[in-house]
């Protein structure tokens, strides 16, 4: 994703969150990850642009944690505790791809998984 920067800020001029997901599958492939592991991403990751495309939002960057505990609540609903710790080990994987090919500083973007723990599956994370 192309970026600028304003002094000490990194301003991202964000695509599109399918354009970023695209790029870390391709990324994934490039770098000869299984491709069941391709496939579990393919899978797990346009689910979740899908359910942000409905909250409207459309940037990689305008992706919050809050955004990610609602995605995670709304699919216990329906998906077991293993599943739901799927989706987010494929959130999580996406999100540090994302700030290491924008290679972005800590102190310029906030990856919104920080704060966020790994879904309970059998009373383990």
């Amino acid at each position: 994703m192309p970026r600028a920067e304003i002094g000490q800020l990194i301003v991202l001029k964000s695509g599109s969150l399918n354009l970023d997901v695209q790029g870390f599958l391709l990324d994934r492939r490039a770098r000869n990850c299984a491709p069941k592991t391709v496939e579990f991403y393919s899978f797990e990751l346009p689910a979740f642009c899908g359910y942000l495309r409905q909250q409207g939002i459309q940037a990689t960057d305008a992706v919050t944690a809050h955004y990610i505990r609602s995605y995670l609540a709304n699919l216990s609903e329906h998906r077991s505790p293993g599943g739901c710790a799927c989706a987010f080990r494929s959130i999580r994987a996406f999100f540090k791809w994302f700030a290491l090919e924008n290679d972005l500083p800590a102190d310029k973007w906030r990856n919104p998984l920080a704060r966020l723990t790994a879904p309970l599956v059998f009373g383990v994370r």
